[in-house]
Order: C-alpha cells, then sequence, then structure tokens
C-alpha cells in the first residue's frame, strides 16, 4: 500500500507528524514497530477524542467493514479534519463480502480467526461523505491480477474480482450536494 511505501516521500512533501489510532493493542503494537508514528492512541475511530479540525489528512486503511454503520466514521472524520482537507479511504471491496470471503487474520498457531464484516456499497460511502461535507476527488478499485497471483497463487480462482477500493474525499466547510 502506498503509506506503507512511501513514508520518506511524505516527509519531503512536508508532512512531518504522523499520529495513529487502533482500537486494539496488538495492532497499535505493530504501528510502534514502524516507527513512523509521532503518537498512538488506543481508541475507537469512531471517537477519537482528538481535537476538532486538528488534521490536514486521515488516512482509514481496512476498518471499514468492521463497522455496522459507516456514517460515524466520516462524521468523526469531518470533526477531526480541518476544512479543505483530505480523508482517504481503503476498504475491501464488497464484491468479496458479498461473495461470502469475509476478512480473516491468522493467530500465531496459524490458526485462522474471522472478524465480524459488514457489506457497505459505494452508494453508502457517498451518502456518509456526503452528509458530512466530503466532496469526492478521486475512487480506485483494486483487481486480483497476475502481479497479485505471482504473490498469492491460491487465488487463482478470483482472478479479475474487486478486492479492494479508495476513496480521497476533500472536506468542504458547507458542501452543497
Amino acid at each position: 500500500m502506498w503509506y506503507r511505501a512511501n513514508w520518506s516521500l511524505a516527509k519531503k512533501q512536508g508532512v512531518v507528524q504522523i499520529d495513529g489510532v487502533d482500537i486494539t493493542p496488538e495492532m497499535l503494537s505493530k504501528a510502534k514497530e514502524k516507527n513512523v508514528y509521532s503518537s498512538l492512541l488506543n481508541a475507537d475511530i469512531l471517537n477519537t477524542q482528538s481535537q476538532d479540525q486538528t488534521y490536514d489528512l486521515c488516512i482509514q486503511v481496512l476498518a471499514d467493514e468492521h463497522l455496522a454503520d459507516i456514517s460515524p466514521l466520516y462524521s468523526e472524520v469531518s470533526r477531526i479534519i480541518k476544512n479543505n482537507g483530505y480523508f482517504i479511504i481503503v476498504g475491501y471491496h464488497p464484491y468479496f463480502l458479498m461473495n461470502g470471503l469475509i476478512t480473516h487474520f491468522h493467530r500465531e498457531n496459524g490458526e485462522p480467526l474471522a472478524i465480524e464484516s459488514y457489506v457497505h456499497l459505494f452508494s453508502d460511502h457517498v451518502k456518509a461523505a456526503y452528509k458530512s461535507n466530503f466532496n469526492l476527488l478521486e475512487m480506485d478499485e483494486g483487481i486480483i491480477d497476475n502481479d497479485w497471483l505471482a504473490k498469492k497463487p491460491k487465488w487463482k480462482k478470483y482472478k479479475n474480482w474487486p478486492v479492494s477500493f479508495s476513496f480521497v474525499w476533500q472536506k468542504k466547510e458547507n458542501l452543497k450536494i
């Protein structure tokens, strides 16, 4: 993902502070190992307890599918992001979830553990974002292609399936649609 591979590029472009938020201490521990965060907060992304209009950019990756309702996510980001700031959200494509392929991780012993997941259509994102004064700048979808299969050959049966998505939103003070 871009944010993992290009922290040095981001810093060259003027990023001076990167804060992280996660509800699980385990993920915060992994984030700490990267040694790129100015601070790490153990909090719910729907209630970060960050100050209003603190950030120029918020990035949320692979968590929206674990929220029963995404409207509070967009509301919280709108609260903590400055006007004209950006919100980038990268998620697990709803197509996978609708086909029964839920998100999971493997415990240290290799045992898979499913995580409760919810389907959010792209129209759900658009409605929640517009309600929270975001304007869509860019959208993309990741497809399981030959490059993907070179790393994960067992996924061959999913070739050409959409696996991820990204939205780039910009917050406007009083967006009128």
